[in-house]
């Protein structure tokens, strides 16, 4: 089987630790050109005794240093956005999916507890960096040629979140800014599907990765995934690989003709919703 994405330019935000990482390694196993990691910090440290190589590294190690390389990024900053695109243009002549992956978590506070700065900065990363990263690839995908061996322009991949689908308590903010990502996604699907721009958003349950682990540690949350999510034990043992195979599938030409999808990767627990 030909690898899914051979020969695709890709950018995946918040590449550094996981989904952002599982994305980025698993596009460039499965043969894409170039993937540009772009995060705060090349790489994370579960703790204070263990180093883990950075994403590109591994990606370098594994495939040669001209397949990856990073970035530095604050996705909600406009002129850097813009940099990262015209970095991986320069780079590689060419972008072809973008991964917007970047975000925070819930803040787990009750809405009239909630502060402005909660509130606003919760969007800030969940939906105006989506906002930004469709943006200026968008404006790049549109100078670019169909290629021959490709069915579309481009393709633009953002992660929003099962909660985005189905409320859960404690989450407002989250649960907002990821019904908007939803949104965004099928208003730019709707927009740009006759110049062969395809956008999807990734809809992911709980997953296990460094920002979920605290929360996953907890008796209560457990229960709660247990009783919410119908697959197995909860879904809770599953990790962020489960959204990378969904973020290749849809970065291939296999899924050339899908545009405008919310996908939830949830074990069912938006089933309901």
């Amino acid at each position: 089987m030909a690898a899914r994405v051979a020969n695709k330019v890709c950018i995946v935000t918040g590449a550094s630790s996981g989904i952002g990482r599982a994305i980025a390694l698993l596009l460039a196993r499965e043969g894409a050109a170039y993937v540009l990691c772009a995060d705060l910090r090349p790489g994370y440290r579960p703790s204070a005794s263990e180093d883990i190589p950075a994403t590109h590294e591994l990606i370098t190690q594994e495939y040669g240093e001209d397949r990856a390389g990073f970035r530095q990024v604050d996705v909600t900053v406009e002129e850097q956005v813009k940099g990262m695109v015209a970095e991986v243009v320069q780079r590689a002549g060419r972008l072809d999916v973008i991964v917007s992956n970047a975000g925070v978590g819930p803040p787990w506070t009750p809405l009239h507890e909630m502060s402005d700065d909660m509130w606003s900065g919760t969007f800030n990363v969940n939906t105006r960096a989506t906002f930004l990263c469709s943006k200026y690839a968008i404006r790049q995908f549109l100078q670019q040629e169909l290629p021959h061996e490709f069915r579309k322009r481009g393709c633009i991949i953002n992660i929003a979140s099962a909660a985005g689908l189905r409320e859960v308590k404690l989450s407002s903010a989250y649960c907002a800014s990821k019904a908007a990502v939803i949104s965004l996604t099928k208003a730019t699907a709707l927009e740009y599907g006759s110049a062969r721009i395809q956008c999807n958003a990734i809809c992911p349950g709980t997953v296990l990765t460094p920002m979920t682990a605290p929360m996953l540690s907890n008796d209560l949350a457990m229960d709660f995934f247990k009783a919410v999510v119908p697959w197995g034990d909860g879904g809770v043992d599953r990790g962020p690989e489960e959204i990378a195979y969904a973020a290749a599938w849809l970065a291939s030409e296999e899924a050339g003709w899908v545009t405008g999808v919310a996908l939830p990767v949830d074990g069912g627990f938006s089933v309901h919703a």
